[in-house]
């Protein structure tokens, strides 16, 4: 299948359910393992990538109907700087059989008129009225008469060059795949060629994520292509052997500039870590949003999308996400105007026909029995409970026509409705029918209560849906656990005191409290803090500006009066979930070093490192 996408070659049906063997490549291959890590090495030929920066401004090319204005694209890309750089890149990282795709007829012909000039022997290949024939040009660069061919639209399938060494990405494109198609042309194995060089053009503009996306096989969300970006830079990402991934430092800096902020999925990520690490197991998604976090907020797609990258899908979980996934995709996503979709699905659950078959009449009914084992849900539905007509009629003007409504990315809805009789419109593996039932139980779940929060009834009384009462926690600091800011004095026998306690440096006791948060919005005009992690065990912190180190306080802080106790609590930002957002306990800290007077630069060392799983979250080197 891998070998058959990539090579572009003609796709044959294969399956009774109207797809194609090039539909299941591209979602095995693609959108599953990445370039990076599907080649087979056997049946393909392993490619060194280079990710070259491009000077080209994007900013300002119009984009219309999801690409790029034509005439000003290649206004922009058909000039003599960008044509040089791409003949040095060549000369440095290419070899003698070169595929270039550019982005019109104009481009392909000025790129060939000027490799021609700089003794390059080239032509374009398009559809225009100047072209170079097709077939004669392919057998020139396989003979080694051509050294480069300048195409556009034309060599994206159906091309057979497998002595091809080299592909020059010389436009953007929207489509992932057409760019993998366009890389694929040079994979094909052939004597005397022992792997395929790809130069790529990295720009400013979002479009260009998506070409790092499929090479790395990162999942949708930008926090994962982050994170794996990271891999790459520090040169811990896997590859198949004799594959390499470069890019130019100014091309990682151009993508990581790109991605957008990763902070709640950072913060997110590391309750989870923090989560299994004390539990032993995972947390639900209802668990992630009740501690303040919205599941769809992860950075990596989906909720399952980012239990699939922290390696905790279970195998037949993973086998029915990756055969299910544009149905769990709309059902974490789907827009809830009422709750009556969560409901509906509850009630086609609890009648065991998801999937399967139920009529209007039973769906109606345990619609209603849903609604009247939780008052918060009864609240919600429009029509009266003890009619059961008006409850009938309520589900099919409602969540059957909303359900039937939601199709795939290929056309197809996921639910039909002949006017007495509501169905699915997919089947699952009975072996992983419990599997998949799990699955969806778990974020219809979390969607109903993240919805009833935000719509709760006047009179709200428990149910069902409630959050589970907390876990009993010691009632003593633990290094690297999350608390709340009014939490924190009981811990050491104290009262909090909400002025006192919305101090960054505070005196208790004998008992001295760091509370910081890292990023700070509402820093007045000129002034500035660097509070900061300077390595895993050492802490940089700013004292307040008016302390002076012959002072009370600059005593306390440098342990002259050394019988104090100096706590650290830190948090990434002020905000969670809309409301304060707890401190991480880094532990007791040691006085080191300072500078500087009123305020005073103290360098702490911590007694307990931070643990890795809080490093990105809270910017630790």
């Amino acid at each position: 299948f891998k070998p058959k996408f990539l090579l572009g070659l003609t796709a044959t049906p294969e399956r009774t359910d109207g797809g194609d063997l090039l539909g299941l490549c591209q979602e095995n291959l693609v959108f599953e393992c990445g370039l990076a890590r599907g080649i087979d090495a056997n049946l393909l030929c392993p490619f060194h990538y280079f990710g070259v920066p491009d000077e080209v401004e994007y900013s300002n090319i119009p984009w219309r109907s999801g690409a790029f204005d034509e005439t000003a694209l290649t206004n922009a890309l058909a000039t003599q700087a960008r044509a040089g750089n791409a003949l040095e890149q060549l000369v440095r990282r290419g070899g003698q059989r070169v595929l270039a795709f550019c982005c019109s007829q104009r481009h392909a012909d000025f790129m060939s008129a000027f490799f021609n000039a700089a003794g390059r022997r080239s032509v374009a290949v398009h559809s225009g009225a100047n072209t170079a024939p097709r077939t004669t040009s392919l057998q020139a660069l396989q003979s080694g008469e051509l050294d480069t061919i300048f195409s556009v639209d034309m060599f994206n399938e159906g091309v057979d060059v497998p002595n091809v060494d080299t592909i020059l990405m010389l436009r953007p494109t929207a489509s992932a795949i057409v760019w993998t198609q366009q890389f694929g042309r040079g994979l094909r194995r052939a004597e005397g060629k022992d792997h395929l060089s790809v130069i790529d053009y990295i720009g400013n503009h979002r479009t260009f994520l998506n070409n790092s996306r499929v090479l790395l096989g990162a999942g949708p969300g930008d926090r994962d292509l982050a994170l794996v970006l990271e891999r790459v830079r520090d040169g811990t990402i896997s590859l198949p052997p004799g594959c390499e991934v470069t890019y130019e430092l100014e091309a990682l800096d151009l993508l990581k500039r790109l991605l957008r902020p990763t902070a709640r999925g950072d913060a997110l990520a590391a309750y989870y870590v923090d989560f299994k690490h004390r539990l032993g197991v995972r947390p639900s998604a209802s668990e992630i949003y009740h501690a303040g976090f919205d599941p769809k907020a992860s950075g990596h797609g989906t909720w399952l999308q980012f239990v699939r990258g922290q390696g905790d899908l279970l195998p037949d979980e993973a086998v029915v996400l990756q055969a299910h996934q544009a149905f769990f995709d709309e059902l974490s996503t789907t827009t809830m105007v009422r709750s009556y979709k969560m409901v509906l699905l509850k009630a086609i659950q609890e009648a065991d026909a998801l999937p399967g078959t139920i009529s209007l009449d039973d769906l109606a009914l345990r619609f209603r029995d849903i609604a009247r084992r939780n008052p918060r849900i009864a609240a919600d539905i429009a029509a009266p409970l003890d009619d059961l007509t008006a409850v009938k009629n309520s589900v099919r003007t409602n969540p059957v026509a909303a359900w039937t409504g939601r199709r795939a990315a290929n056309g197809n809805p996921f639910f039909a409705f002949d006017g007495a009789t509501f169905e699915t419109t997919f089947n699952v593996e009975q072996a992983l029918r419990s599997t998949f039932l799990a699955m969806v139980r778990e974020i219809v779940d979390w969607r109903l209560a993240q919805y009833l929060d935000r719509n709760p009834p006047k009179n709200e009384s428990g149910g069902d849906d409630e959050p589970s009462p907390d876990r009993a926690e010691p009632s003593v600091a633990i290094p690297w656990r999350e608390y709340m800011r009014e939490d924190i004095a009981p811990l050491f026998n104290l009262r909090f005191k909400s002025g006192s306690w919305n101090q960054g440096f505070l005196v208790e006791g004998r008992h001295v409290f760091l509370l910081v948060t890292l990023e700070k919005g509402n820093l007045t005009a000129g002034r500035s803090y660097e509070d900061r992690f300077i390595s895993t065990d050492h802490f940089q912190w700013h004292s307040q500006t008016r302390t002076r180190r012959d002072s009370v306080h600059g005593q306390i802080i440098s342990q002259v009066e050394n019988d104090y106790g100096i706590h650290l609590f830190v948090r990434a930002g002020k905000l969670r979930g809309g409301r304060g957002a707890p401190f991480y306990y880094c532990g007791d800290v040691d006085f080191e070093t300072w500078s500087g007077d009123a305020p005073i630069t103290v360098k702490w060392r911590l007694r307990q490192p931070t643990p890795d799983h809080l490093r990105r979250l809270l910017n630790v080197p």
